[in-house]
């Protein structure tokens, strides 16, 4: 007997494509994917000192709180042209994130039916806006914070001159921008969990104790400083978008009915 909702879809002009229009798909997707970020990286790479700029602010914050020297140190004659380069290119990929998103969706969905792509639609987005929103933190909040205690760690000690090497904070820039932008997923998976019925909130909540823990453990490793303020100000935000996604599966949770 086939399933109505299957033949429903169907109906509704959803079909399954064949094997040889998936790799025409997927050769056409790649393509538009690949085209926006070559455009994307070559309209970093025409701002690259204002993008160095924007990337050592969190540096120059601190350092000027500190009263120390703002400018990198570079120790090859390549850093200075291979670096801001690198630089571009990482935000190329950044700013062509959503056309290749946006590109693996139209191949995904074009093999989903109509309430797959529903839930997708609502999920890609989401995702997307709460990771830039995990950088952005990141970016004023974690690094600046992160830099000012590193930097000023001993400072009194007078045995200590601060000479930053500009690939070594650039590592540590990307890595921290990264930790907060995963990290600021957290409520989404929840609530995807709790509506597929897969968590129940009050199952969430009776793990706070062990989610506390588990925050201080993550704030330790997703901070290369490994210092108490850079631990705690990722370990805070941790703990609340944990409250977040309690309060946001209650509002999608449906019990699973009972056999």
């Amino acid at each position: 007997m086939v399933d109505v909702e299957t033949a429903a879809a169907r109906t509704a002009g959803d079909h399954r494509m064949t094997f040889g229009e998936h790799l025409e798909e997927l050769r056409q997707r790649l393509g538009y994917a690949v085209f926006g970020v070559i455009l994307a990286v070559g309209f970093c790479l025409f701002w690259q000192e204002e993008l160095m700029w924007v990337v050592s602010w969190p540096h120059r914050l601190a350092m000027e709180s500190l009263g120390e020297d703002t400018r990198f140190q570079v120790f090859d004659y390549a850093d200075r042209f291979m670096i801001p380069m690198k630089v571009s290119m990482i935000f190329g990929l950044a700013l062509a994130a959503p056309v290749i998103l946006w590109q693996m969706w139209k191949f995904i969905g074009a093999g989903l039916y109509a309430k797959e792509r529903k839930y997708i639609l609502i999920v890609g987005p989401a995702s997307l806006i709460l990771f830039f929103a995990g950088a952005a933190f990141g970016y004023f909040v974690l690094i600046p914070l992160t830099l000012k205690f590193l930097a000023g760690f001993g400072q009194e000690w007078k045995m200590f001159r601060t000479e930053i090497q500009l690939d070594k904070y650039l590592d540590l820039f990307f890595a921290l921008t990264v930790a907060a932008g995963a990290v600021f997923e957290i409520p989404l998976i929840m609530t995807f969990l709790c509506f597929l019925g897969v968590v129940s909130p009050s199952t969430f909540a009776s793990w706070r104790r062990f989610e506390i823990v588990a925050a201080a453990v993550l704030g330790a490793v997703l901070t290369p400083g490994g210092d108490l303020v850079s631990m705690a100000s990722m370990a805070i935000p941790i703990i609340l978008l944990y409250e977040i996604g309690i309060l946001c599966g209650r509002l999608v949770y449906r019990a699973p009915d009972a056999a």
